[in-house]
């Protein structure tokens, strides 16, 4: 029962920083400056 307990936690936390992420990920990228930092895989990212 720990166990199962221990995982269904793990699982949630997990989940709620993946959404957390993903709301969080199209501003960090908007606020990167592009021409400040122009390399190949942010380029490939955003296409």
């Amino acid at each position: 029962m720990t166990r199962l307990a221990q995982r269904s936690r793990d699982r949630n936390i997990e989940n709620k920083t993946r959404g957390w992420i993903e709301k969080i990920r199209p501003f960090a990228v908007f606020k990167q400056p592009r021409h400040v930092r122009p390399t190949p895989m942010a380029a490939s990212r955003t296409t």
